[in-house]
């Protein structure tokens, strides 16, 4: 510590300026959770930071090794925190300092025509495999059924459809046995086409099979666009523009990054397929019709384009849909019925049926002549007949099918006969699944995509913050133990490095994670990291870039921690300290430009975005930890040496940017988000909201024909049948 009396009053009060300096920065900080701590933990760790150097400077001749090691230890950790902290305070700028000044410079820079071939060949067998496993599941294609329709050119705003308003008639087909592709194609048509129908009269599955054969066409020339479903249930902002949501949910379901989503849009190699208007909240289906104009008529608009919805629900709204053309699907014929109920079940059902007009109305729409015909052995006449709404029917016969289906007798392969879970279980899972889509509009599932906002009682929600430190201090004890055996342990014992590293482990463990574990950003959503490459020329970029936050956040950071060193210990110790923040900030943003996630990925089994994080965690921590070592070991080693002892700057450094790395490549690249998903199972396991092994049980209900599959994804086989699940009581 400097001996000059005035020079360490200079010094301080510079410290404290700076300190104020900081403090002062709070209010002009955006509003946003989780500013306020990140402020006074930076703050909080400088003090610690400052007493254990200052008791390092001049430590009582009493003290141990043992103790030294611990303080030295607890200083380093200080120090890690602070970086840490410092880039979240960094992070919280970036992402609330509005549009980016820089150009925007189109382009997908970084992808290679051989690339961009690879990378549409793979989404081309993404949407086949999604195409053909819903396909397959849907219970109107269990016997094939020839869905008709008919023309009804009023229900859009086209120049077509204002010359029919006068009497003109349509010129494209949509007779009773036309084929949906031949009025898809037609020129009056040209690609833009709307498909209504009643709840259940095949609206999904007609979109489906279009899917089938446009991909067909995709796979003979790849000149033509690749189909992609989407689902517009989940478009919930209204300042959100229909091009920037396609683009947003290419890249959550299908991995494309954005700027190559919005060059395929605008140049068309994908032709957006878009379902459940009519899934919207009422208020909003308007908003999205004039949503969906809006891109029609902009520059961006794309060249082909479907949209299904329910017919009453889309004749609720004076606005339409300026496409070309429009279909409605209609009731089956009686003489389709017959056929049908011959093929699958013989006489008897279809003799029933036919006697009673109420049952024969229903069986009029596809999806409950295929329920009536699975769960006909649950149907009582005599309870049928007392029913006497069309709605009361319609929820008896979704009883009836969820009857048959949880007891008809299967070959399991996920359960034995007696590991299997009891009917009553099995509905009150499916309920609450099903309560929580409805909640979070959602039709598709992915385990790996269950977020803390599930969590409906205080006491879980409040379970889950306590587990996340919990478990976070279970994970950093391994880390703890490794420092510490390579630290003290060399210099002092095997026992006094596991001494210093279970301490270290501990003390990472229940201060560092819940800052990440309990802060409002963190619990409102988990983030996968499924796939990680490496790009040499972004991480030069990263490194030659100085953003105006990192700027301010590392200049403010290196004074005050070189002031602190250079008050408490020494002035040259106080320049190395600076010289290592700089560098741990420009390894930082290289290590972030360099190291990211490839552009699509697939989903080919449950909960493998979570599995795929743990082993990117992994990974992530060794790359990154024996880099931080090894460059700031070297680098701060040679400039420490001038300070202090040549060898102990070298272990100083070497064993810092070790802890730093494992401890940023563990919890940037994936560690947060398993030690968050896991504690959110146990919490809604310990609950009784799922079972222990999800995906088992999901693969059973996929097995009992009350949920579909396609790879990691799960839906429940009609979206009637979600509605009813969800508005079914949880305890019967």
């Amino acid at each position: 510590m400097p001996d000059d009396p005035l020079l360490r009053l200079l010094l301080g009060a510079v410290v404290a300026a700076v300190l104020g300096w900081l403090l002062n920065q709070l209010p002009s900080l955006p509003q946003v959770p989780g500013r306020t701590f990140s402020v006074l933990r930076l703050a909080f760790e400088l003090v610690i930071l400052g007493v254990s150097l200052s008791w390092l400077a001049n430590p009582p001749e009493s003290s141990s090794e043992k103790t030294k090691a611990l303080v030295e230890a607890l200083g380093i950790l200080c120090l890690v925190f602070f970086t840490i902290d410092a880039s979240q305070l960094v992070n919280i700028l970036r992402r609330n300092a509005g549009p980016s000044s820089e150009p925007d410079r189109g382009g997908t820079a970084g992808i290679s025509p051989k690339q961009e071939y690879r990378i549409l060949k793979i989404l081309q067998e993404e949407v086949k495999k999604e195409v053909k496993g819903r396909l397959s599941g849907s219970l109107h294609n269990k016997v094939h059924l020839a869905l008709c329709m008919k023309a009804q050119p009023k229900q859009v705003d086209s120049p077509l459809a204002r010359g029919i308003k006068i009497g003109m008639q349509p010129h494209y087909p949509a007779t009773p046995r036309t084929n949906v592709i031949e009025v898809f194609e037609h020129p009056e048509v040209a690609g833009k086409l709307l498909i209504l129908g009643a709840p259940g009269a095949g609206k999904t599955t007609m979109l489906l099979d279009l899917a089938k054969q446009l991909l067909a066409r995709n796979e003979e020339d790849f000149e033509q666009p690749i189909p992609v479903l989407l689902d517009l249930s989940s478009w919930q902002k209204d300042e959100q523009s229909i091009f920037d949501w396609v683009v947003a949910q290419l890249n959550l379901r299908h991995r494309v990054r954005a700027d190559v989503g919005q060059r395929w849009l605008r140049e068309q190699k994908l032709l957006p397929l878009l379902d459940g208007l009519d899934e919207l909240a009422s208020e909003r289906q308007a908003k999205c019709v004039e949503a969906i104009n809006a891109w029609l008529q902009s520059d961006e608009r794309p060249g082909r384009v479907v949209v299904c919805s329910r017919l009453k629900e889309y004749e609720s709204h004076e606005a339409s849909l300026n496409l070309n053309g429009a279909i409605c699907l209609l009731p089956l014929e009686q003489s389709q019925i017959k056929e049908y109920l011959l093929r699958v079940t013989g006489p008897e059902l279809w003799q029933s049926i036919a006697s009673d007009p109420a049952l024969l109305d229903l069986a009029q729409t596809p999806l409950f002549l295929s329920i009536i015909t699975l769960a006909h052995q649950e149907i009582s006449l005599p309870e049928w007949h007392q029913l006497a709404s069309s709605q009361e029917r319609q929820r008896y016969l979704f009883d009836a099918y969820i009857r048959r289906m949880l007891e008809r007798t299967i070959k399991s392969q996920e359960y034995t006969e007696h590991k299997k879970p009891t009917s009553e279980k099995t509905r009150y899972w499916l309920i609450w699944l099903a309560q929580r889509l409805k909640a979070g509009n959602q039709t598709e599932f992915l385990i790996e995509k269950m977020q803390p906002t599930w969590l409906q009682e205080r006491s879980q929600k409040r379970a889950y913050q306590i587990g996340c430190v919990l478990i976070g201090g279970l994970v950093g004890v391994p880390i703890g133990v490794l420092i510490g055996v390579l630290r003290s342990g060399l210099m002092f014992g095997l026992k006094s490095g596991l001494t210093s590293g279970l301490t270290f482990g501990l003390m990472f463990g229940l201060m560092f994670v819940p800052g990440v574990g309990l802060g409002p950003r963190q619990m409102d959503e988990i983030s996968v990291v499924e796939t990680l490459s490496w790009s040499w020329k972004k991480a030069w970029s990263g490194l030659c870039r100085i953003p105006i936050p990192e700027l301010r956040i590392g200049l403010l950071s290196g004074l005050l921690s070189g002031l602190l060193g250079s008050l408490l210990v020494d002035p040259k110790f106080g320049a190395m300290l600076v010289l290592m923040l700089a560098l741990l900030f420009r390894l930082r943003l290289g290590l972030r430009g360099g190291l990211s996630g490839l552009e699509v990925e697939r989903k080919a089994t449950p909960n493998q975005g979570i599995r795929r994080s743990a082993c990117n965690a992994v990974c992530g921590a060794l790359i990154v930890g024996l880099m931080f070592s090894l460059i700031i070991g070297m680098v701060g080693g040679l400039i420490s040496g001038l300070v202090v002892e040549p060898i102990v700057a070298l272990r100083f450094m070497l064993t810092t940017g070790l802890v730093i790395g494992l401890i940023i490549g563990l919890l940037q690249y994936g560690g947060i988000t398993c030690i968050q998903h896991f504690t959110l199972r146990l919490v809604l396991w310990q609950s009784g909201n799922i079972p222990w092994n999800y995906a088992r049980f999901l693969n059973y209900a996929t097995e009992r024909l009350l949920l579909q599959r396609v790879g990691g994804s799960y839906r429940f086989t009609h979206d009637l049948l979600r509605e009813h699940f969800a508005q079914m009581p949880e305890r019967s």
